[in-house]
């Protein structure tokens, strides 16, 4: 699939929701929520959870409603938990948070196949969030895909996301860019017939200590996206 659009946010922190904010029923919704979950009844404590957090923007209900889309695996509850990640990344509240956020959301695009961006996503959720584990984890399954991808695995990496998703714009700290703030949609399409301009493929190269000269480990990386490049399909 295409990106025929792509969304770009710029997000700052403590964005601050449209709507009329309750979060006296947005806690109602949640123990609701918490109360089906007990129960097993997946998709009643789903919509309890969208409720609470369309109700009270915390960023602990829309990090949790990301985590519990993304368990579904179906296309449009992906796109939920997508846009559930970004929405905790504006409401967080510490580099922890940013980095849960932001390595959540490299996760689920790395499930989804989008490799290249898990890559940078990935990065940028330890930059805030060093030392933890799970991210250590995500991000040494990310850079072993990337350098054991197939020229078809890599031009199937672009085309992955759905076209109505949108990409997380990372804060790089919680310090940095405190206080208010806004949210900004820029739509990004193609032309017709070619591949989006925000399209790329970011991949790791070792070289050895004061040269240009690549370590033998990397020559397979490079003549991989050398041939995905090459190909018609993205000779423009």
């Amino acid at each position: 699939m295409k990106y025929l659009a792509i969304a770009a946010l710029v997000l700052t922190a403590g964005a601050v929701h449209a709507a009329e904010q309750d979060c006296g029923l947005g806690e109602r919704y949640y123990g609701l929520y918490e109360e089906n979950a007990r129960e097993y009844k997946q998709e009643d404590a789903h919509t309890f959870l969208t409720r609470a957090a369309e109700a009270c923007d915390r960023y602990e209900y829309w990090q949790e409603l990301g985590m519990k889309s993304a368990e579904f695996g179906e296309e449009g509850y992906n796109l939920q938990a997508l846009e559930a990640f970004i929405k905790a990344h504006q409401l967080a509240q510490s580099d922890e948070q940013l980095g849960e956020s932001a390595g959540r959301y490299a996760e689920l695009l790395f499930h989804l196949g989008d490799i290249q961006s898990a890559f940078e996503y990935v990065h940028a959720a330890r930059d805030l969030s060093p030392g933890v584990v799970w991210l250590d984890d995500l991000r040494d399954a990310v850079e072993y895909r990337i350098e054991n991808a197939t020229p078809d695995q890599l031009r199937a990496a672009w085309n992955e996301l759905p076209s109505q998703a949108r990409r997380m714009s990372v804060r790089t700290s919680f310090d940095q860019q405190g206080g208010g703030g806004s949210l900004v949609d820029e739509a990004v399409a193609a032309p017709e017939g070619q591949p989006s301009g925000r399209q790329k493929w970011t991949t790791r190269l070792n070289f050895h200590v004061n040269t240009t000269e690549l370590v033998e480990s990397s020559l397979g990386a490079l003549d991989v996206l050398v041939e995905a490049l090459s190909s018609d399909e993205y000779a423009n």
